[in-house]
């Protein structure tokens, strides 16, 4: 990484010159270069080059925004991952005992397993418990055991071994469809988070996201998800009102690609009905968040430091004459301006402040 003393950039600065002198690339220079129509609207070269930092610090600031969203999206899902694994562990600890339990009590506990789930469906887990515990029978024949009676002169099947058996085989038929219950509980509210995160993409985008979201939808049923989601992030006004029109194409696409990731997870997990769907679905949001992540991880490596664009941004800026000021405002979104004007401050309170110690 390269440094430089914001004395040493002076106004006459130039990113194509800091980018010969500190070897730091400057991507989409093109596109944050004033156009030439503005340069022949009289606008100084000061200001131009003032406002193109400007806007390369707001792309800058919105890569990194972006992504820690999509570090802090990965840790999430794969949190979500891990309580899913260790759900469905617990499940298959709990089944293999319940089925084991089974067979102390039934003579044949495949068949009565069947008929417990069956009865289940209908009737409910509690329901179930009480019935396996008071009434075994009516799920399957119980399991007998030879009975000497009337001084071994007669001889009976007993199935008090298996009554009392089932006592403990409803015991962890209640384990087991607590078990269940929690991991389906935490599927739907992992469905309901995702359609949550879609409605805030959204609203981060469009004016009327509510609007926004119907046409969407709409898209959906007209011409596949694919192509709306391909909507979503390239031509997203198609759909509705943009929040932020005028926001510079390289720091909206930013924003246009997360809310087409969020659409997609949002799509997918529709066809979640199960515990194991919502896990399967969480592995594939693991792969394209990661794969997000590295790319905005990668852009800005690639960029310039936002140290050496904010101090060359200060020196310059506060340089400005109150005329290229106004022009400034002209050219610049409020985001950028805020960018500009904050440095601006920051510089004028350190130069204040070191005069006040002067004194």
């Amino acid at each position: 990484m390269h440094e430089v003393k914001a004395s040493r950039v002076a106004r006459d600065f130039s990113l194509r010159r800091l980018e010969d002198r500190f070897g730091v690339p400057y991507p989409h220079r093109e596109q944050l270069t004033e156009t030439r129509a503005a340069r022949e609207g009289g606008l100084s070269d000061a200001v131009l080059e003032v406002a193109a930092t400007a806007r390369e610090c707001e792309r800058v600031d919105a890569l990194t925004k972006h992504a820690f969203h999509a570090q802090e999206a990965l840790s999430l899902h794969r949190a979500q991952r891990m309580e899913f694994a260790h759900s469905a562990e617990s499940i298959v600890r709990a089944r293999a005992a319940f089925d084991q339990g089974l067979a102390y009590v039934y003579r044949d506990p495949e068949a009565a397993r069947k008929l417990i789930r069956s009865a289940a469906d209908t009737l409910g887990a509690v329901r179930v418990e009480a019935l396996i515990r008071e009434e075994p029978e009516r799920f399957g024949a119980l399991r007998t055991v030879p009975q000497a009676r009337a001084f071994g002169l007669l001889t009976v099947d007993d199935d008090a071994a298996a009554r009392s058996s089932a006592r403990g085989a409803a015991s962890l038929w209640r384990e087991l469809s607590t078990r269940e219950t929690e991991a389906t509980t935490s599927a739907q509210a992992y469905v309901r988070a995702t359609e949550e995160r879609l409605r805030a993409a959204f609203a981060e985008v469009y004016r009327s996201p509510t609007s926004a979201r119907a046409a969407f939808e709409l898209a959906v049923a007209k011409v596949g998800p694919e192509d709306a989601i391909r909507t979503l992030v390239q031509a997203p006004h198609s759909l509705g009102a943009l929040l932020a029109p005028g926001t510079q194409l390289p720091v909206a696409h930013l924003g246009w690609q997360a809310l087409g990731e969020h659409a997609r997870q949002a799509i997918d997990i529709r066809l979640v009905t199960s515990p194991d769907l919502a896990r399967a679905h969480t592995e594939r949001a693991i792969t394209r968040i990661d794969n997000r992540r590295r790319d905005l991880t990668a852009a800005i490596h690639g960029a310039p430091s936002r140290d050496l664009l904010g101090r060359a941004l200060t020196r310059a800026a506060y340089q400005l004459e109150p005329r290229e000021l106004t022009e400034l405002r002209r050219i610049l979104t409020s985001p950028q301006a805020a960018i500009v004007f904050k440095a601006r401050a920051a510089l004028r309170e350190m130069v204040l402040g070191h005069d006040e110690r002067q004194r």
